[in-house]
């Protein structure tokens, strides 16, 4: 069975593919809504967010990080984005920093 929808219908009913770039790799589509998921385990669950993009690859996901708090405080649903993933910068923990490069159009 076929995951795909009839022409000019909009997935409503999952969250799409996660995105998960390498250094160089952009990503650009239209905010279909974004929204906050507890994780972690056990007692320790911190919410963060999610965006769902509307691309030409079909439904995305965007994991907020440090780097994209800005946008995905301004970025609304209707709006465009433009997400690239430049780079990492070691830092003082042992997670490297994503840096980004990012664009929004409001419409």
């Amino acid at each position: 069975m076929s995951n795909k929808l009839p022409e000019g219908f909009r997935d409503l009913s999952g969250g799409g593919e996660e995105w998960q770039p390498v250094i160089g790799e952009s990503i650009q589509g239209v905010v279909r809504r974004i929204k906050m998921i507890p994780k972690g385990t056990g007692s320790v669950k911190v919410d963060t967010r999610v965006m769902l993009l509307d691309t030409q690859k079909g439904a995305m996901q965007v994991w907020e990080s440090a780097m994209l708090g800005d946008l995905f405080d301004e970025a609304k649903e209707g709006d465009v984005v433009f997400i690239r993933f430049d780079e990492t910068k070691q830092n003082k923990t042992d997670n490297p920093t994503k840096m980004f490069t990012v664009g929004l159009k409001k419409l």
